[in-house]
């Protein structure tokens, strides 16, 4: 199973922190909150509670701050010194206050040198500046009332790793290189009001550059894959703010300023050091296996031992971060009735894939081992958890629909063993939803976990030779023809894919040994109405991988997502394909080429514009396309001239009939196949390739 490479920060190979901040700007633009106090944000995310905080307010020591680090840290904020200076002083104050709290609870035992404050174990980005006369609090009076909030930071500008982020909110791209982006991007919005059905405006909240910075931050700690949010400290000057990052949302809270109001310093620090590894964001289902009681045990996939009747209760949830797949368990709730809770063993050193941006779907796949009613363990799967929109139908109900409707073509969709969705409110609990107080806007998108395991398959560039590939190629689009309905058998079956790439197109070799094409990740697709057309939906994305994506979809307001635009993508992964899969006959070793093409380079461009006029530019001018096959691989000679070259004029002959349409005003003309040019049968007659028959029970 695959998924979506996203644009922004891992389409390109190496970004700076400025290209990083431009993508995080755009994605995070609306999803931005700040209607939480410090006293809701502590009990909802560290479940420090009302009890235990006033016990704490009681305390002498909670108010009173080391005098000679707070002298020396006041003296950098004055001289505006160098950040780093800020550090030491900043990391005294801190200890000496936790420790002085510790110890009049009686919490501190006689070892006073290993205190409780899990900053780099709970990885909490903490930023720290020097305040400029600019950095106040953007309001005064009590920072635990349920009122508007502060600012966070920034840090020198930087080369990073690659990271993913959105060029819109939710526009992703590719770490792979060549990297692929994709969008599922929203449109843009600005520093403006939302309107929507309540009377009430709702202010879209920006970022400055330092609250960027601790973005960033953020953005590395949620690449790890066993993150369901993350939390930040941001301190300017004296001034503080607590932050929370998940999928679908950024929360910061009404800033304080800690030489004033140690105290509140002080909760921080207490909640902090008392918090479980799942009120840091990690992912409660995590589990380890304890050593086996006796030596009666057995090897499970990945090498972990348990014992041979394997009993799920045995599970732990894991206390500390893991540093390894070793050992690493997920255990979910079943969500089918009187079933036991479906346990994956994780497989392999890393994650298989890992979403890099922040505010998305933050998809990850995982290669696991899945028991099977306890029972035993079904090897080389693959498990996807993704966090989708709401108004989205889960993946694994679209794929059991569409085997269920084409028998002669289940072969050829992926092979479903577990689906669920996890709300992340009623399910997860996550703690952004949980805070009744915080005002949610007009058109916000709640998101929901989706977990999916299916068969393992291998990636397009992976099959033994050029035939094989072109076998795999014709099953998959003949398998999204089917499931559109052409033959009309059923008119439910009717769905458009909405994000083919080549990450999209799987090779599946059954028993039979005959490859088998397998169309993937069904989790953007959408079910036609009776017309043949996308219903309306809440969803503001558009969806896609960049390369890929019809030059239509790339406009500033696309229209709306047709056949004829699968089409073009079709086009779009062959030449991608010939440009970048280093298939020998026979050969098990063949790979993808990772250097990217000069004349494909602007296919991924972060710029949708500059995307859209490359791809226009090969689609209608002749020398244009010779300059892109001049860098194709030998291999795919034949592919070129017997598929590519004939499909790219097909597209150009229906690119000016539409423009010659348009610039009369010719009202007859069928937009929607450009009068009968883009169509499955015109694909298939071009490429001179007949289309299987297959037996359709009457509806």
């Amino acid at each position: 199973m695959s998924t979506p490479a996203r644009p922004g920060s891992t389409g390109l190979e190496r970004q700076t922190v400025k290209d990083l901040k431009k993508e995080l700007r755009q994605e995070t633009s609306g999803k931005l909150l700040d209607d939480i106090s410090v006293e809701h944000f502590l009990q909802h995310v560290f479940g420090l509670g009302a009890e235990t905080r006033n016990q704490l307010l009681s305390l002498q020591s909670i108010k009173k701050l080391d005098p000679t680090a707070l002298a020396e840290y006041k003296h950098i904020v004055d001289t505006k010194a160098a950040e780093t200076k800020m550090y030491g002083p900043f990391g005294t104050i801190s200890e000496t206050l936790l420790r002085d709290v510790l110890k009049e609870l009686g919490e501190l035992g006689d070892d006073t040198t290993d205190l409780p404050l899990r900053w780099a174990q709970t990885f909490v980005p903490a930023e720290v500046k020097v305040a400029k006369p600019k950095d106040k609090p953007e309001s005064a009076g009590d920072p635990f009332s349920s009122t508007s909030l502060s600012t966070p930071v920034s840090s020198s500008s930087r080369t990073t790793p690659n990271h993913s982020i959105p060029d819109e909110a939710g526009t992703s791209h590719s770490v792979d290189a060549p990297g692929t982006r994709t969008t599922s991007g929203k449109r843009k919005r600005g520093a403006t009001d939302i309107g929507g059905d309540d009377t009430k405006k709702f202010k879209v909240n920006t970022m400055g550059e330092d609250e960027l910075q601790l973005a960033i931050y953020a953005l590395e700690c949620m690449a790890v894959p066993t993150r369901y949010y993350t939390t930040g400290i941001l301190l300017i000057g004296f001034t503080i703010s607590l932050w929370y990052y998940d999928r679908a949302a950024i929360i910061r809270t009404r800033s304080f300023d800690f030489h004033d109001s140690p105290e509140y310093l002080g909760l921080i620090l207490y909640a902090m050091s008392h918090a479980t590894l799942q009120q840091a964001g990690f992912d409660p289902h995590l589990h380890k296996l304890p050593p086996p009681a006796d030596a009666a045990i057995e090897k499970v996939p990945g090498g972990a031992t348990v014992e041979k009747s394997f009993d799920i209760t045995t599970l732990t949830q894991l206390d500390i971060p893991p540093k390894t797949y070793e050992n690493l368990y997920i255990k979910l709730p079943s969500k089918i009735e009187n079933k036991p809770p479906a346990v994956f063993k994780l497989i392999g050193d890393d994650a298989l894939y890992k979403y890099r941006g922040l505010i998305g779907r933050g998809t990850m796949v995982y290669h696991v081992s899945q028991l099977d009613d306890n029972n035993g363990w079904r090897n080389d799967l693959i498990l996807k958890l993704s966090w989708q929109i709401r108004v989205r139908t889960p993946e694994g109900n679209i794929i059991k629909i569409l085997r269920e409707k084409i028998p002669a073509f289940k072969d050829h969709l992926p092979d479903v063993k577990y689906s669920a969705l996890y709300s992340s409110k009623d399910d997860l609990k996550l703690p952004r939803t949980q805070m009744e107080e915080l005002k949610i806007p007009p058109k916000f998108e709640e998101r929901d976990l989706h977990v999916l395991s299916t068969t393992m398959y291998k990636k397009l560039w992976e099959v033994k030779s050029i035939e094989e590939f072109k076998r795999v190629f014709i099953d998959c689009v003949e398998c999204l023809n089917f499931r559109l309905g052409h033959y009309h058998a059923y008119e439910e079956g009717k769905v458009l894919h909405r994000d083919l790439s080549e990450n999209n197109l799987m090779a599946w070799y059954p028993n039979s040994g005959d490859v088998k094409g397998i169309l993937n990740d069904w989790d953007m697709a959408s079910k036609l109405d009776e017309k043949g057309h996308i219903p309306p939906s809440g969803a503001l994305h558009r969806t896609g991988t960049v390369p890929f994506m019809a030059r239509d979809l790339l406009k500033k307001n696309p229209p709306p997502h047709l056949y004829r635009h699968e089409l073009e993508s079709w086009l779009y992964i062959l030449v991608w394909a010939a440009a970048y899969y280093k298939i020998k006959d026979n050969d098990s070793k063949n790979k993808r080429a990772r250097k990217p093409k000069p004349s494909l380079k602007n296919w991924n461009n972060s710029e949708i514009d500059t995307v859209r006029g490359t791809k226009n530019d090969f689609i209608t001018t002749g020398s244009v396309a010779q300059d892109v096959y001049e860098e194709l691989l030998p291999a795919f000679d034949a592919v070129i001239s017997e598929w590519i070259e004939p499909l790219r004029k097909m597209f150009r002959r229906a690119h000016m009939s539409s423009e010659d349409a348009s610039d009369n005003g010719d009202a007859s003309y069928d937009y929607e196949t450009c009068n009968g040019e883009l169509t499955f049968q015109n694909f298939m007659a071009i490429i001179k390739v007949t289309p299987r028959n297959v037996h359709l029970p009457s509806a």
